[in-house]
C-alpha cells in the first residue's frame, strides 16, 4: 500500500532533517568541524538519530501522539546560521569572526553533551512508557494497594507475567 508506505516514511522526517542539517553544517562550518572536532561532531547525530527513531517506535507501540518535529532538533539551526553568516556576509570584522568561531566551538561541545543527556533521558522514558503501557511498576516501588491495582489492570489487559 503506497499510502501507508509514504506515511511511514514521513515519520522519519526528523531523522532526515538531522542528517541534512549535519551535512550542511559540516560543509559550511567556520572551524571545519569534520576535521577539528570530528568525534564530538559525530556524537551529535550518533545520539540524536537513535533517540528520534526510538521515540518514534515507542510512541507507535504505546499508541501515543508523535511530534513531527521534536524540540530536540531545534538547536541545530544555530550552527547553520553561524555558517551562513560567516560564508555569505563578506564584510565581517575580525572580532565578529572570532566570536563566531568561539560560538561554534562552544556549540559543538555543548550540543554533544546535550544530545548525550537527551539520549539518557530517552532511555529512561522508554522504560517508563513501556512499563506504564503494560501496567508494570519498574522505576518505583508501589504500595500494596497500587500493586493490587496494577495486577488487576494487567489481568484486564491480558498481560501475563510469569514468576520465577
Amino acid at each position: 500500500n503506497d499510502r501507508s508506505f509514504l506515511q511511514s516514511l514521513s515519520k522519519l522526517t526528523p531523522v532526515v532533517l538531522v542528517i541534512a542539517v549535519c551535512a550542511f553544517w559540516s560543509k559550511h562550518s567556520i572551524i571545519d568541524v569534520m576535521h577539528s572536532h570530528i568525534y564530538t561532531f559525530l556524537l551529535i547525530p550518533g545520539f540524536l538519530i537513535p533517540n528520534l527513531v526510538g521515540r518514534t517506535v515507542v510512541k507507535r507501540v504505546c499508541r501515543e501522539e508523535l511530534n513531527v518535529l521534536p524540540p530536540l532538533i531545534y538547536p541545530l539551526v544555530i550552527p547553520v546560521v553561524i555558517g551562513v553568516i560567516a560564508h555569505y556576509i563578506p564584510s565581517l570584522s575580525t572580532e565578529t569572526l572570532q566570536w563566531l568561531v568561539w560560538s561554534e566551538r562552544v556549540f559543538v561541545g555543548g550540543y554533544a553533551a546535550f544530545s548525550l543527556v537527551a539520549y539518557l533521558v530517552f532511555a529512561l522514558s522508554v522504560i517508563h512508557s513501556i512499563s506504564t503501557h503494560l501496567h508494570i511498576p519498574v522505576l518505583r516501588m508501589p504500595t500494596p494497594a497500587e500493586r493490587k491495582e496494577s495486577t488487576r489492570r494487567r489481568e484486564a489487559a491480558g498481560v501475563v507475567l510469569k514468576a520465577d
